[in-house]
């Protein structure tokens, strides 16, 4: 929305958290009911999609109908940005994996966390929870498997894994080859979730990234996609 010119101030949270008088309200189409029972006032956009949706390609069309602000300054954000050496580090950055399932993956990508200091063992099977709850396929060839709400008190800090699959892995029917464990302190998680699927939201980003020959080729391909978008 601020990419479109739109002074509509934007809100990464979660369902538990929508505040009742937000007026546009954006979820994932299983969210949605739960979303309205917290903001029923509120107009809902369901979306299956977050890098390619068409209602929501619909909504910014709507909304550019009327007047059209000027882009409003960059906030300071309340979290590292997305390629900061703390969240991010080489170590955590993995190409040319392959896996037998979506569970070998997020397990993976969990016990890594767990290693970098980032998480609690415990928080692995969170992340299993939540993809059992709801897939954290995103679209785009990429999944974001992260922790429910009820493990969020096993984050120590925030951090991200990324896992390079050329040959994908299977996610419900949907070949992978992208995936982004997270981790948030404070809900940190929400504005590290949509700095990828910014990054990702382009498919020839995505491309650049899963044909990656080296670790830093791969962070320089994410740099440059945050910046453009930021």
């Amino acid at each position: 929305m601020k990419a479109a010119g739109l002074a509509i101030n934007v809100t990464n949270t979660a369902v538990s958290s929508i505040p009742s008088d937000a007026q546009i309200v954006v979820t994932q189409s299983e969210l949605t009911p739960r979303a309205k029972e917290k903001a029923p006032d509120a107009y809902h956009v369901s979306v299956d999609n977050f890098l390619s949706s068409p209602s929501y390609d619909l909504l910014i069309n709507q909304l550019s109908r009327g007047e059209k602000a000027e882009p409003e300054a960059a906030e300071e954000s309340s979290v590292a940005p997305f390629v900061d050496g703390d969240i991010l580090r080489k170590e955590n950055v993995f190409i040319n994996q392959s896996f037998k399932s979506k569970e070998e993956v997020i397990r993976f990508a969990g016990q890594k966390l767990v290693e970098g200091g980032y998480v609690k063992p415990s928080y692995v099977e969170g992340m299993i929870a939540r993809d059992q709850l709801m897939s954290t396929y995103m679209g785009n060839g990429i999944a974001i498997p992260h922790g429910t709400e009820e493990v969020k008190k096993e984050v120590l800090a925030s951090g991200i894994v990324i896992i390079q699959i050329p040959e994908s892995v299977d996610f419900n029917g949907n070949k992978v080859r992208l995936v982004f464990g997270i981790a948030g302190k404070n809900n940190s998680h929400l504005e590290i979730l949509s700095k990828i699927a910014v990054a990702c939201s382009d498919v020839i980003n995505v491309g650049e990234m899963v044909r990656a020959q080296s670790v830093d080729e791969l962070i320089t391909v994410i740099n440059h996609a945050v910046a453009q978008n930021a």
